[in-house]
């Protein structure tokens, strides 16, 4: 069992990174929220891992904490909920923003979740509404490295790098990525996750 991985990011994409262990590059499976927290190609990583063998096809999945892994793990164990959905999960809310949802029966909210019809969400919160306590902030959790602090210019193409990566075309999500951004967004993770929401219907 490979739990946890430490070394150099190698190549990252929204939904995957390579990390360099020692000259072994591990391919993993990543949500949108562990990649808006990667450092820059060739800084040092720490990810927090699980490994899976559907049909004895090795697939490893990669995130930047516990409690990213723990909640990956809890939602595959609901009925038509298999990694890709909680990646989508991940992906599109941190684990207390999904708490939230959940405990307050947001259906609406739910759905934004690419993948997430009305019946599965329903069915989120009927299965998951009284084992999701647990999913509160861990303190002092270990994360990946914080991305550094990035110019507007260069804020703004990685979040529209980032959006075209999950399949937006550049000339829907730029006046967006405009309205949205701000001088006193510093950070590509935040920045993204803003218009993200702004983007949801």
């Amino acid at each position: 069992m490979i739990s946890q991985l430490k070394g150099l990011v190698a190549e990252k994409d929204t939904d995957r990174v390579i990390l360099d262990v020692q000259g072994v590059g591990y391919e993993l499976a990543i949500p949108l929220s562990t990649y808006t927290s990667l450092p820059p190609v060739g800084e040092a990583c720490l990810l927090f891992c699980e490994l899976q063998a559907p049909e004895g096809l090795l697939r490893l999945f990669g995130f930047a904490t516990r409690e990213e892994r723990a909640l990956f793990d809890l939602l595959q164990s609901i009925a038509g909920v298999g990694p890709k959905l909680a990646l989508a999960v991940l992906s599109t809310y941190s684990p207390p923003e999904f708490v939230s949802a959940v405990a307050t029966d947001d259906i609406n909210r739910l759905m934004r979740i690419t993948g997430v019809g009305r019946r599965i969400a329903q069915r989120l919160v009927v299965e998951l509404k009284d084992r999701l306590p647990v999913f509160a902030p861990l303190p002092g959790a270990p994360a990946a490295a914080a991305t550094p602090k990035e110019t507007a210019g260069q804020l703004r193409e990685e979040v529209l790098s980032a959006l075209t990566g999950l399949g937006y075309r550049r000339a829907q999500v730029e006046p967006v990525v405009k309205q949205v951004l701000t001088p006193e967004m510093t950070d590509a993770g935040t920045a993204l996750k803003a218009v993200l929401r702004a983007l949801a219907p």
